[in-house]
């Protein structure tokens, strides 16, 4: 057998640094909630993003699909694709202010009730990772090990943002999680966008 070469070997590297990164961004939360407000309000928390499960389904099938089209496809229309999202964003967040206190109210018989700002903030952090499905699928199939430590930086940068941010905020409850949380994910999104379409203006 012929050995792996050593370009393969550390860009896949790259990409379980990456990987692990983002693990970290989406679990600290849970342990720096029960931390700071309590089991209680955990279950509030678990109980309102098991019901917005339709934004992860969403996610993670438009990047099943895109991924392999980026893989395939060095000339995917970016622009069309963000459109796609932002339709996609939209009618789920429309969905789910107006139904997300009805569903947990039928789903956990009226044990939770969340405020339509908590609600609202909510939406946005599931919309800014909706978002960044373009450019987690450009990652995979279109960058280059540079760009790949790049948004590896970005994700250890947004993690620092979002522990720094929680400690400021946490008397804001779980709104102020939720707020820290949407900053640091707005700044990991930008990031992405700016990787993604900076490299495309370069090409054209």
């Amino acid at each position: 057998e012929k050995p792996v070469p050593k370009q393969i070997y550390t860009y896949g590297l790259a990409l379980w640094e990456l990987g692990v990164s983002v693990i970290v961004f989406f679990s600290i939360d849970t342990f720096l909630v029960v931390k700071f407000l309590g089991l209680k309000v955990m279950a509030l928390y678990s109980a309102i993003f098991a019901v917005m499960r339709i934004y992860e389904f969403a996610t993670q099938s438009l990047f099943n699909v895109y991924s392999q089209k980026f893989s395939k496809d060095k000339n995917i229309d970016t622009v069309g694709f963000f459109k796609i999202l932002i339709i996609i964003a939209t009618g789920l967040t429309l969905f789910y202010v107006f139904l997300t206190n009805p569903l947990l109210k039928i789903l956990f018989k009226g044990k939770y009730i969340a405020s339509t700002t908590l609600v609202i903030f909510v939406c946005i952090y599931f919309i800014l990772n909706l978002l960044y499905v373009l450019p987690s699928c450009y990652l995979v199939g279109h960058s280059s090990k540079q760009e790949i430590r790049y948004m590896m930086v970005v994700n250890i940068t947004s993690i620092v943002i979002k522990v720094v941010l929680i400690f400021q905020f946490k008397a804001y409850g779980l709104t102020g999680f939720i707020g820290a949380g949407i900053i640091a994910l707005a700044f990991r999104t930008a990031s992405g966008y700016y990787l993604a379409f900076r490299k495309k203006h370069k090409t054209e």
